[in-house]
């Protein structure tokens, strides 16, 4: 249960659930993904840094425990000419946290979600980082093109593949504990 107090957000339970599956009881698979839901939209709205911290702290357990839910999408791309001397392409990837994919149609509109944009070089840098917990056969990285990289048609077709490629690398253990994965996609 959320209740506000004195401008913080108070998590009632929480402490007996948490117990409670660290001693191996069966929770409620469902419970668990609405909770870690919960837990990221209190991270991001809380004024209380002790408590943003200890929320931070549970999240980050969950992921390095390989027991995080996650689904993304990147669902569009967009110009972004912030820099006339530099223009390029941003993908907008969302995270939605505490769903995974067989969930996400259902609950896609009650989960908390974290959107981050990065260019295709941000997602070249990511794979190097999470390159060794990458199992063989992976798929291949969308490759780098020299000219015509902002074409409506070759953006829309690297949308796609970085979005196949993305959501085939977090369905792995190792990718999602990765440090590097929780600020790629913007949580702890």
């Amino acid at each position: 249960m959320l209740t506000a107090k004195s401008s913080d957000i108070r998590i009632t339970g929480l402490e007996t659930l948490q117990k409670d599956v660290l001693k191996g009881a069966q929770a409620d698979e469902r419970g668990i993904r609405i909770l870690q839901s919960v837990l990221y939209a209190v991270w991001r709205c809380s004024t209380s840094k002790d408590l943003v911290q200890t929320i931070s702290e549970a999240l980050k357990r969950i992921r390095h425990e390989g027991q995080l839910a996650v689904s993304v999408e990147i669902p569009f791309a967009g110009d972004c000419k912030s820099n006339p001397l530099t223009p390029h392409t941003e993908f907008f990837v969302k995270a939605h946290i505490g769903v995974d994919s067989s969930m996400l149609a259902e609950l896609k509109k009650d989960v908390q979600i974290s959107t981050t944009q990065h260019r295709y070089s941000d997602f070249g840098t990511y794979q190097s980082k999470i390159q060794k917990s990458l199992p063989k056969g992976h798929p291949p990285f969308p490759p780098k093109k020299l000219f015509g990289s902002r074409e409506a048609a070759f953006v829309e077709e690297r949308r796609c593949a970085l979005q196949e490629w993305l959501q085939k690398a977090l369905a792995i253990n190792a990718v999602l504990a990765d440090d590097a994965t929780a600020k790629f996609l913007g949580f702890p």
